[in-house]
């Protein structure tokens, strides 16, 4: 456990509790929040964007320039043969 920060404040009030107990709570609290609706919106939002991500990998301009760019990168004609 990293206590390097303990008893510090962040810029906007939290003050920083490096405690077992602290993190505990902290933890329960989250994973609380995560099985939950809160969790659910999260979950959802992240598989959109995954497809959104997906979509483009697959099909969009992305792949073209990556692939593009690893021909530039890749000198064909002194790699040895296999």
């Amino acid at each position: 456990m990293n206590t390097g920060h303990n008893g510090r404040t962040f810029a906007n009030g939290v003050r920083i509790q490096s405690t077992p107990e602290a993190i505990r709570k902290e933890l329960q609290e989250t994973w609380k929040k995560m099985r939950g609706a809160e969790g659910e919106r999260y979950r959802k939002n992240v598989a959109e964007v995954a497809g959104i991500i997906r979509t483009s990998s697959e099909s969009g301009g992305a792949r073209a320039n990556m692939l593009r760019l690893g021909e530039y990168f890749t000198d064909k004609e002194q790699l040895p043969a296999a």
